[in-house]
């Protein structure tokens, strides 16, 4: 059976009563927008009910109904005044507003958040074997928690965590805090702070145990910060974990305290490490606008002798500068902080300005950390032939120098990423000079200094800044060699001039100013300006260059390609230059 309509009118009234009923169930599916402001606080306090808020809205996801809306709008007051709570403010007032504007709804939360409330009284003692423990005592008479101050939760859950830490590094790893509360009167406003913690006994190492390796027990022992009949040290382990992982002998470092073995108070250590490959090859291929293509190949023989002393030896080629070297080291008697050097090198060397030279040198040092500085002593032996730039025919004849060199170097690095760096610096001073009567060619005395400073201003940019400073007094200039003279100019000096275009001198002074802006993903564009010169003569003529380029965030540090132009009179116009590596 069918249905017939029988005139226009039916025809139309049937034709706006299906498109009713198409449309009906599209209403309920029509998105509402809500927002939210909370006024009247700031600072963490706003940031936790911000947070709090946040965690009450999400069930209604981004586009909720009246329902939901309301919902939220009710429980609001009672989270905020919740969220106020751990920074002291138990007698916030809160003024709310619902509004609606078609699909869009509003709700405003005035806070008047009221006067803190402040400690009346802290009670926390310590009992047990360690309660006269310095560790516990003194971090007692600087508590966080103080008479008089408004009360924080953050720092009370602080005091409780740092109980239990200050126990697991000095021992007493059966501390239990047997009561722990916070009792507010709301009636006198003010507040009690109750911690009972008891120690237990103390424990102590035992017997430390390393796995097999090429490395004696003797060489393995100088990593530890601990000995047997110590008192036990979380901290002691951990500091034991990174002087293993942070030497070059090691892949993987696993240090487990056999706590169901103790013997009494004694807790056994067990030390696994996985000694690195013995040999390793060492290849590299590259081209860099300094140097031209470039080539490497090294050779890491990384444990000789039980005692730790390796060797490492490598040979460079480019088209500006040549050299092999090979080294062999001693660890001192902290392996950790200190070591010598035995090295031999040669070098060539022949710089786009001109002139060149060929250098071997023979060198003994000793490495050592003190506090945030490296420190390097060193005493060299230098035999060197050189042709200065520049020369007339008469004086183009090839030159040698013997020198006996006695240098040291300082090197501080500080930086959160030392491969791609937002925030950090680095600097390095050297010393270095001989004398004619200690079996050399010339007497001079050498001062030069480098530093990196990398800021970020805010998220997405740095600021870097690089200086490089040089001084140098010498009996007879002519003579003094080649190698160690100043050049300027290049990708990683002053751009916008080819590698050490400016020089040789014996002073040296470059500036540079460099942002970088993110732009996408890891992706930054970059502006800068480099000034700076390399002379004899002390008040030399400043050349500059300036430009910008773009830089990608690689996992093996910036790679940058810049564009530059010099800012000189007669300069070389405009040049682009490439550098790639870590940044510090």
């Amino acid at each position: 059976m069918g249905i017939t309509i029988k005139n226009v009118m039916d025809k139309k009234l049937y034709s706006a009563i299906f498109i009713v009923l198409l449309i009906l169930p599209l209403c309920g599916y029509a998105k509402s927008s809500f927002e939210y402001k909370v006024n009247g606080i700031e600072g963490k306090p706003l940031q936790n009910v911000q947070a709090r808020l946040a965690i009450l809205s999400k069930p209604a996801g981004r586009h909720p109904n009246e329902a939901q809306i309301k919902r939220f709008y009710a429980k609001a007051p009672k989270n905020i005044r919740l969220a106020l709570q751990p920074y002291g403010y138990f007698h916030a007032t809160i003024k709310s507003q619902l509004q609606q504007a078609g699909s869009t709804w509003r709700a405003t939360f005035d806070v008047k958040i009221g006067p803190p409330l402040k400690i009346s009284r802290v009670d926390i003692k310590i009992t047990g074997p360690g309660a006269k423990e310095p560790a516990f005592t003194n971090y007692l008479a600087n508590l966080p928690l103080q008479k008089g101050k408004v009360l924080q939760t953050s720092d009370y859950n602080a005091v409780k965590n740092m109980l239990y830490n200050i126990a697991e590094r000095t021992g007493y790893l059966n501390s239990q805090m047997t009561q722990h509360h916070i009792a507010i009167n709301l009636l006198s406003y003010t507040a009690t702070v109750k911690i009972r913690f008891v120690t237990g006994k103390r424990y102590y190492y035992g017997k430390i145990h390393f796995n097999k390796t090429p490395f004696s027990e003797r060489f393995l022992k100088k990593f530890l910060p601990m000995k047997p009949g110590q008192p036990y040290s979380s901290s002691d382990i951990l500091k034991a974990q990174q002087n293993l992982s942070n030497s070059t002998y090691f892949s993987g470092v696993a240090i487990q305290p056999l706590r169901g073995q103790t013997q009494g108070s004694n807790i056994p250590i067990n030390i696994n490490v996985t000694p690195r490959k013995k040999h390793q090859i060492n290849l590299g291929l590259g081209y860099g606008t300094d140097t031209g293509v470039r080539g490497s190949v090294g050779w890491d023989w990384r444990h000789i002798t039980s005692t730790g002393q390796h060797f490492n030896a490598i040979a460079q080629v480019s088209q500006i500068q040549s050299n092999v070297q090979a080294t062999y080291y001693i660890p001192g008697i902290n392996p950790i902080n200190d070591q010598y050097s035995l090295g031999t090198g040669y070098s060539q060397q022949a710089p786009s300005v001109g002139g060149r030279s060929q250098t071997l040198n023979l060198t003994a040092g000793y490495h050592s950390k003190i506090g945030d500085w490296q420190r390097t002593l060193a005493l060299s032996y230098q035999a060197e032939r050189f042709k200065l730039p520049g020369q007339t025919a008469k004086e183009a004849r090839v030159q040698r120098s013997n020198l006996l060199i006695p240098s040291m170097t300082l090197t501080r690095t500080k930086a959160n990423n030392t491969i791609f760096t937002t925030n950090g610096n680095r600097f390095s001073t050297t010393v270095r000079g001989a004398a004619k009567p200690l079996i050399s060619t010339v007497s001079f005395a050498q001062f030069e200094a480098h530093e990196k400073y990398i800021h970020s201003l805010y998220p997405g940019n740095r600021l870097i800044l690089r200086g490089d400073y040089g001084f140098t007094t010498v009996s007879d200039l002519k003579k003094f060699p080649l190698s160690l003279r100043y050049f300027a100019g290049g990708a990683s000096s002053i751009r916008g001039f080819d590698y050490e275009d400016l020089g040789p001198g014996r002073y040296l002074y470059v500036g540079s100013g460099e942002f970088q802006q993110r732009i996408y993903g890891k992706w930054y564009a970059t502006t800068f300006i480099d000034a700076g010169n390399a002379s004899d003569h002390f008040e030399f003529p400043i050349k500059s260059g300036a430009g910008g380029g773009v830089m990608y965030a690689s996992p093996i540090g910036p790679l940058e390609l810049t564009v530059a132009h010099t800012l000189n009179k007669g300069g070389k116009g405009v040049k682009v230059q490439f550098t790639m590596g870590p940044d510090l």
